[in-house]
């Protein structure tokens, strides 16, 4: 039975086959056919990042998006050096792994699941031999994106009380999230700075009401609520909103 031709996609050929295309976000693939590295594989990956800028998300300050990124293989010669820096050296190339973990901004919640994260490790037999923070450049990042960043909803699951989120506290969750955009937009309309938006104590109770107990939402929702009120107006220098 022969295979149904697909808009003018080319006939198979090589490592290539119509029958896996599929739709998807945006991706792109360079290798060197000899295994032979180089810098200017990781500089056509790059360019090919900047070909799909139109299948990923924006917002309108062009600088906030969904995130985008390139994956190549352990540069070990790098990771040497690094973690020798560090204080502790890594065994010859080939030999370990690498994991990238999505911590909690917290550091009392952040200590603890690298806690948790080595216990897993060592009952699997394995050693983690240390970890590394990567560095980060938020010079470049749009206001909307780094006043979010890994503050709201973000789901600790080693937690007691945040393994399971009722829909009512989702609910509630959402609603100070949205009510923090309002008032924080309304607030900027009217003049006020973003840096001091930023600056407040309330988005740090914002993102810790995950952490409430089931019994005590409603009493809490309205405390956060009021705290925002208050804070916005203190930022904007005027009545509350």
């Amino acid at each position: 039975m022969g295979m149904k031709k697909w808009r003018d996609l080319p006939e198979a050929q090589g490592l290539y086959d119509p029958r896996n295309e599929h739709d998807a976000c945006g991706i792109g693939f360079v290798a060197n056919i000899r295994g032979e590295r180089s810098y200017g594989i990781v500089d056509d990956a790059l360019k090919i990042l900047e070909n799909l800028k139109h299948r990923g998300g924006e917002g309108a300050d062009h600088k906030s998006g969904d995130g985008a990124g390139i994956l190549t293989q352990i540069p070990h010669d790098f990771f040497h050096r690094e973690c020798e820096v560090l204080g502790f050296s890594l065994p010859p190339e080939g030999e370990y792994g690498v994991g990238m973990i999505f911590a909690h901004r917290y550091a009392d919640f952040r200590k603890e699941q690298m806690r948790v994260f080595e216990e897993i490790v060592k009952e699997e037999g394995q050693t983690v031999l240390g970890w590394r923070e990567v560095p980060i450049d938020e010079s470049i990042i749009g206001e909307a994106a780094r006043s979010i960043r890994e503050d709201f909803l973000h789901q600790n699951s080693f937690h007691e009380i945040d393994t399971y989120t009722p829909l009512q506290k989702q609910f509630r969750m959402m609603k100070l999230v949205l009510a923090f955009y309002e008032q924080s937009k309304k607030a900027l309309e009217g003049g006020a700075s973003i840096q001091n938006l930023i600056k407040m104590p309330v988005r740090e109770q914002i993102g810790r009401f995950k952490y409430t107990k089931a019994e005590d939402v409603e009493k809490e929702y309205q405390a956060v609520l009021d705290e925002l009120a208050k804070e916005v107006a203190d930022a904007a220098g005027k009545g509350a909103f």
